[in-house]
């Protein structure tokens, strides 16, 4: 009798162990769980921060150089009265010097590193430009060209902008300025006729200085598409020009899907081997940043630690089932 009551008493021990292991190992799980979904939440909210503080700081600047454009465009078509100087040509320059102190007082005004006029020689004759870009705190004009006879005429910010009204250019060195740019221009109108171009730049060195240096998660660099999926910017530089569907397919699929129904997100995309993000952010000129950190380094602890806690269980659960059965096979 009392042997039977201790047997029944260390099977009771057994199960009430087995038990408590069993709940500890599911309470392991649910910690795990949870504390993978607060790590992938704040994954998603410090790659949506990252990529979200550089959008602001181009588009501060994409809007600045779309007003001062704007800008220069409602003084040249208040100021240069075509019907006037059809009939007596020689008033364009009397105009642009007018022209020029108001075009300068804006660019000072917007803090803007170049403005200019550019006009249609074939509509108003030895028009040339009015243009002003900055070395350091001085601001220069720049040499006068006229737009047909010094072959300009086949640059897009030319072209594209007396087709579709406004127009911003792919990336493009300027040699008068020694720089490489990136040209925002519209069409100045007078009497319904279509007499200049008119513009602003962002520097290209300004994005990129700043978009080398940001990296989401130390590991993943950002990339600056147009709207025509051209790569304007890219740490590997031969990718520039190209387009991005055909550099980075996957990640152009995902982003074109997402982005139909929102103008920014952060999409899980990881798999079974690999935890990563893809993010994206739609500036108010359809350029879109995009960037698809690595976040293996933020669970690794966390698999690793549960890895552990569950070897643990297992190997204390089967050496207690190993006693148990040990003294049953001696009994």
């Amino acid at each position: 009798m009392k042997r039977m009551l201790l047997q029944i008493t260390n099977k009771n021990n057994l199960q009430v162990i087995i038990l408590s292991l069993f709940c500890v190992l599911t309470i392991t799980l649910l910690l795990y769980h949870q504390t993978y979904r607060i790590t992938q939440t704040s994954c998603s909210e410090k790659a949506e921060s990252a990529l979200s503080f550089q959008a602001n700081i181009i588009e501060g600047n994409i809007k600045k150089t779309q007003m001062l454009t704007g800008q220069l465009k409602n003084i040249v078509e208040s100021k240069i009265p075509y019907s006037k100087i059809k009939e007596n040509p020689d008033l364009i320059e009397k105009y642009k010097q007018a022209l020029r102190p108001l075009i300068l007082s804006t660019i000072k005004s917007f803090n803007a590193k170049t403005g200019w006029v550019v006009f249609d020689t074939n509509i108003i004759e030895n028009a040339g430009i009015v243009s002003y870009y900055s070395v350091g705190e001085t601001y220069i004009l720049e040499k006068e060209y006229d737009v047909h006879k010094d072959n300009y005429s086949n640059e897009a910010w030319w072209v594209d902008t007396l087709n579709n009204g406004y127009t911003w250019t792919l990336p493009y060195y300027w040699e008068p300025w020694k720089t490489q740019i990136i040209s925002f221009s519209q069409t100045a109108f007078s009497n319904s006729i279509p007499i200049a171009a008119v513009g602003s730049e962002l520097y290209y060195k300004d994005i990129e200085d700043s978009l080398s240096s940001a990296k989401l998660f130390d590991n993943a660099p950002i990339i600056l598409i147009n709207e025509q999926n051209i790569i304007l910017f890219d740490p590997l530089k031969e990718n520039i020009g190209k387009v991005f569907s055909e550099v980075y397919p996957e990640s152009y699929s995902v982003v074109k899907k997402a982005e139909a129904s929102k103008p920014s997100e952060v999409i899980d995309t990881s798999t079974k081997f690999e935890h990563s993000l893809l993010a994206y952010h739609r500036l108010s000129n359809n350029w879109i940043l995009i960037s698809a950190p690595n976040t293996n380094s933020f669970f690794t602890q966390i698999e690793l630690l549960s890895l552990n806690i569950i070897i643990i269980i297992l190997a204390f659960l089967f050496f207690v089932i190993s006693i148990y059965f040990f003294k049953f096979i001696i009994k």
